[in-house]
């Protein structure tokens, strides 16, 4: 089984700066990572160190907004422009946004409406740039309790809606087995709608080698289906991240692809 493993520096080196995580991945021998929370960083030396380290950046994230309320989506949008054009630097071709809270004293139909309009405009775009921007649904029963979008059906409906082959959903896998289950079905029937995964063990957020969803039976499905986008392990460590690693290509019988 060949596998795009890619790294989401904050998750599995927390408490070290993004340059400190990019260096460890490298120590590490792996080469794709995924960046948050770079708003206030020096981007032209981040640049600079990712090449210098033959780094590839697979995904950055928006800065999060409530798009259930239109009164953020100016703002929004100016944020993914300036995301967009980051990408383009850093030679990055996925961004990732979430929906952001549920509005308290507005139906739910009136803030999915909100939520469509806004990634119409999104979609416009990230389609100019030749950008993807993947939509992710998170859980509200661990994790993010106030999140308006949790379930991937409803994410695909909207991304189906809009209809723009720029626009995707990130499906988290760890997100969704919390959420609803039944994952290998839901990602067989929709997989040219998505554009990026993530993954971790549920219970507990950790190792993919840890917890009760059969990675090795998704990871496989994969790869028979023809995906070609990463897998992004973002986990909190129980371990030493290189054995930890180390452990998930030995245990999944994974033979790793690193940059295509």
């Amino acid at each position: 089984m060949s596998i795009s493993f890619s790294i989401c520096i904050p998750m599995m080196f927390q408490n070290k700066s993004i340059q400190e995580g990019l260096f460890e991945t490298n120590k590490l021998g792996l080469k794709n990572v995924e960046i948050m929370r770079w708003y206030d960083e020096d981007i032209f030396e981040l640049k600079k160190l990712k090449e210098t380290l033959k780094l590839n950046i697979v995904l950055l994230s928006t800065k999060p907004q409530n798009l259930t309320d239109p009164s953020t989506h100016t703002e929004f949008l100016q944020g993914l422009n300036r995301t967009i054009e980051t990408a383009k630097l850093l030679d990055c071709t996925n961004i990732v946004c979430i929906s952001g809270d549920e509005q308290t004293g507005m139906t739910r139909s009136t803030q999915m409406r909100n939520l469509v309009d806004v990634l119409s405009e999104a979609a416009k775009m990230v389609e100019r740039a030749g950008i993807t921007l993947n939509l992710e649904p998170i859980n509200t029963k661990i994790d993010h309790p106030n999140q308006f979008l949790s379930s991937s059906d409803e994410a695909f409906e909207i991304v189906k809606s809009i209809n723009s082959p720029n626009l995707k959903v990130l499906f988290d896998i760890y997100h969704q087995q919390i959420t609803e289950g039944d994952l290998i079905r839901r990602i067989s029937e929709n997989m040219e709608w998505i554009g990026h995964f993530h993954a971790a063990g549920n219970p507990g957020r950790h190792e993919i080698t840890e917890g009760e969803i059969n990675y090795k039976s998704i990871l496989k499905y994969l790869e028979e289906s023809g995906y070609n986008g990463y897998v992004g392990l973002e986990y909190i460590p129980l371990r030493d991240p290189g054995v930890g690693i180390h452990q998930i290509i030995e245990e999944m019988n994974i033979q790793m692809v690193e940059v295509r």
